[in-house]
């Protein structure tokens, strides 16, 4: 990936990431403003924030934001009008991961997730969709918005149904909105990445094959981004392996996917 996005990104440009206190949205986010791009970073970190923004003070502006919270989602609105009256590129990539253990259906936890995963996002890009459409054309040869999911939509897998679901959904509503805006000139894109080293995964308790640091994702996405790719997906390793196993009868995938399952935690005696 070059410094200046030869492609997509040919001028300084004014992006947005969220999730960009850490993980995948802190690199994405570095890594843009080391290119001189301008970049507006939120996540709920005000303090978070404000030490990354000392790393580019010229380049990153935090605007801290809470997904989750309706009155935060709608003073973002107005902080992000008047912070870039006109957006290039928009990464959504907040979110959250639970798991559902024991076949129980934890409606609350449910809930967490798709307020933050679903809501959270969609309540963004209605956000960011007029400011797109006011990119100056000059930068930018089309203007983008990139939303994170994950391969885990590829099949079902043990625990995942509130974050698998979550994604899903993303993944269908975008696929959908890349129609509808395509005639108002507006580049609808999806990440999908496997296991990335960051403060969700570190909470995981089952291995997570082909592992990869957050800086060297957040490389692969902005070259998938200067080249226009409507699909980024990586590492290729894991994705072959899922759409492997997605290709199997269900009954044979479900009888492995449930040795795969935690065990049920016995009650002390």
């Amino acid at each position: 990936m070059s410094a200046t996005f030869a492609q997509f990104l040919s001028g300084k440009c004014t992006v947005w990431v969220t999730g960009a206190s850490s993980g995948i949205g802190r690199e994405l986010a570095l890594q843009l403003a080391q290119a001189g791009h301008r970049v507006i970073i939120s996540a709920r970190s005000t303090d978070t924030l404000q030490e990354m923004a000392q790393l580019y003070p010229q380049q990153l502006l935090p605007m801290p934001i809470d997904m989750a919270d309706t009155t935060s989602m709608t003073q973002a609105k107005e902080q992000l009008a008047a912070l870039a009256p006109a957006l290039d590129l928009v990464i959504l990539n907040a979110g959250t991961c639970e798991y559902l253990d024991n076949g129980a259906i934890d409606i609350e936890l449910i809930r967490r997730v798709m307020t933050i995963n679903v809501d959270g996002t969609l309540c963004a890009a209605a956000m960011a969709l007029p400011l797109l459409q006011k990119s100056n054309r000059q930068n930018v040869k089309i203007p983008a918005l990139y939303v994170v999911s994950s391969q885990v939509t590829t099949l079902p897998l043990t625990r995942s149904g509130a974050y698998g679901a979550s994604k899903a959904a993303l993944e269908y509503f975008f696929r959908c909105l890349r129609i509808d805006v395509m005639a108002a000139g507006i580049f609808i894109g999806i990440i999908r990445p496997g296991f990335v080293k960051t403060p969700l995964t570190d909470r995981n308790d089952f291995s997570m094959p082909w592992l990869w640091p957050a800086d060297k994702a957040a490389t692969i996405i902005l070259a998938g981004i200067d080249q226009r790719k409507s699909e980024i997906v990586f590492p290729r390793a894991l994705h072959w392996l899922l759409s492997l196993m997605a290709s199997l009868p269900h009954a044979w995938w479900a009888s492995l996917s449930q040795r795969m399952q935690k065990p049920a935690e016995k009650d002390a005696p």
